[in-house]
């Protein structure tokens, strides 16, 4: 907009951002210079001068270098800190970063001593303070997309505000006017919200980027927002299967089942990126750990691949023959735009499938215990692991895949204990001793 003020302190030996611009992947340090003394039209070379050695122990000095030969009220001074670490130079903390700290001259006082000799001749430009379009998804061509821009204007200069529309998979460009008169759907006037309504068939499917610019008639200056919104019209993304991914397939009271599912993107055009899905039990006898997983891009028209998510584990008090119904909320861009459901059955225990707990090999050890209690089986798969007291109370539930598991009695109080141990074709219950 204008030439600037700039007052830069760097250490020549500064390890976290570096002289060469390598830790933090940005400029070198003359890079930022040059752009600052091209910005303000400063004629080079600037004035070099060596700062007084204040404290030869500091093991670092100064050099100050004046630009100011520049733009208007452009100029840029630069102290140079020879050997200078990243630290605050003059600061009175015994640590104040890393590296050799200068204390030949005092930032604070050096800072104050610079910007007070400015005012700044855009103080009371009309900027945009804030940018939001609503709604994030666009489903139907008769909606309308309402963009709101909220205005700092403390001396009410005529300016003319507009947003644009940028598509990010297709060649849309397209703009309109915001206004502030309460008529567009901008609220009251003359209150510095700024609004305009346009109707969504104009639209095709696609991601948008929304940015803004306000333009200062008074001060002829145009200022864009740099902090774009997104809005939607790809979809929608729709729930469209489940499969059960453990070797237990049938939901039985007390089972972890492992669950995965697909999406579908029923649009035509546009492809569904940046997509998440959040899974909620809608029954409190059931819960899902691990209840959200995200979508690689679903092409218009066509499925996701299964994703696994979960897993999900099934209370023992749950009834047989209970619907748990899930909820399935999809997001875009960390927006919620669609919900689906989805229901299991859980069923009866088939009693004849379950093997004879005395084939089923199991070592649990040591038993008895005072710390850790392993468990192995001969037989890799899935399992849920219950830990009840004598009269039924349970006291740890988990899960075991493959062969061996690990469990952390250690808070249990010393007693006798019923451990479970099941999968879809077997059951086994042992005693354990807690010491």
């Amino acid at each position: 907009v204008r030439a600037f003020p700039i007052i830069h302190m760097h250490g020549t030996l500064d390890n976290y951002e570096t002289w060469s611009g390598d830790n933090s992947n940005s400029w070198t340090v003359p890079e930022t210079l040059n752009f600052w003394l091209e910005n303000n039209g400063c004629s080079i070379p600037g004035d070099t001068v060596s700062l007084a050695d204040i404290d030869p122990g500091d093991g670092c000095t100064v050099e100050k270098i004046s630009y100011t030969n520049c733009s208007g009220e452009g100029r840029l001074i630069f102290y140079k800190i020879l050997n200078g670490g990243h630290s605050w130079p003059g600061s009175a903390f015994a640590w104040n970063g890393e590296g050799n700290k200068n204390m030949d001259i005092n930032a604070n006082v050096e800072i104050l001593n610079f910007f007070k000799q400015f005012e700044n001749p855009l103080v009371d430009i009309a900027y945009a303070k804030s940018l939001e379009v609503d709604p994030f998804s666009i489903q139907h061509q008769a909606d309308s997309l309402k963009v709101m821009a909220g205005l700092s204007n403390p001396e009410n200069h005529t300016v003319n505000v507009f947003a644009f529309f940028q598509g990010e998979q297709s060649n849309f460009l397209d703009s309109i006017q915001l206004f502030d008169d309460g008529l567009h759907g901008d609220g009251d006037a003359s209150d510095n919200l700024w609004g305009a309504k346009i109707i969504s068939a104009e639209f095709p499917e696609d991601v948008y980027a929304v940015g803004l610019t306000t333009h200062d008639l008074p001060f002829n200056i145009a200022i864009d927002y740099h902090w774009p919104s997104r809005f939607i019209t790809f979809g929608p993304v729709a729930f469209e299967d489940y499969s059960f991914t453990s070797s237990d397939t049938v939901p039985n009271p007390g089972n972890v089942l492992r669950i995965a599912i697909a999406l579908k993107n029923n649009g035509s055009l546009a492809t569904a990126s940046n997509i998440k899905v959040n899974l909620i039990s809608l029954d409190t006898l059931v819960t899902i750990r691990d209840n959200s997983i995200s979508f690689s891009d679903i092409p218009a028209g066509e499925s996701s691949p299964l994703r696994n998510i979960g897993p999900i584990t099934i209370s023992k008090d749950c009834l047989w023959n209970t619907e748990v119904t899930f909820e399935v909320n999809i997001s875009s861009y960390g927006n919620v735009c669609w919900r689906d459901t989805f229901s299991i059955l859980v069923k009866e225990p088939d009693i004849t499938n379950i093997e004879d707990t005395r084939e089923f090999k199991t070592r649990i050890y040591p038993n008895p215990t005072n710390d850790l209690l392993t468990i192995e089986t001969d037989k890799p798969g899935y399992y849920s692991i219950e830990i009840t007291s004598l009269n039924g109370q349970q006291l740890l539930i988990g899960e075991m895949e493959g062969t061996s598991h690990q469990l952390d009695p250690s808070s249990f109080q010393k007693g006798v204990y019923l451990i479970t141990i099941r999968s879809k074709d077997f059951i086994t219950t042992r005693k354990i001793i807690k010491l």
